[in-house]
């Protein structure tokens, strides 16, 4: 009688290992199957808008009035905590953020008058 169960439990496992195998070799079959399949990128949305946003005259001084705000938030609030000299630091960085793009946009309204300029005065 024990050489029956013994069989019987060979049985049992040897059915278990098979079965388990070929569940795992499915999976890996199906997830091939699944990695083959051609995808279409999705669309990076970042630069959806036109390119020449952002380059516009009104655009420049807008940088330069942001930059002159946070020269000032920055050396109120170094100020306030007793630190003069990281205060006056924060402040340069930031005024000299406002004069670069008020500078850039000074030379783009100077280059738009002096097309307009061109075209009223040849002619055409």
């Amino acid at each position: 009688m024990k050489k029956v169960y013994s069989v019987f439990l060979i049985l049992a496992l040897g059915l278990v290992l098979i079965v388990s195998t070929d569940s795992a070799r499915a999976n890996s079959i199906y997830y091939q199957q699944e990695q083959n399949q051609t995808t279409v990128p999705q669309r990076n949305r970042k630069g959806t808008r036109d390119r020449k946003s952002g380059r516009g005259i009104g655009s420049a001084y807008k940088k330069a009035g942001k930059g002159a705000g946070r020269a000032g938030k920055h050396f109120g609030v170094n100020i306030a905590k007793g630190k003069p000299l990281k205060a006056g630091k924060e402040f340069g960085k930031g005024m000299g953020s406002f004069g670069k793009h008020t500078g850039i946009g000074t030379a783009r309204v100077g280059k738009k008058i002096g097309k307009s300029m061109k075209k009223a005065f040849s002619g055409k």
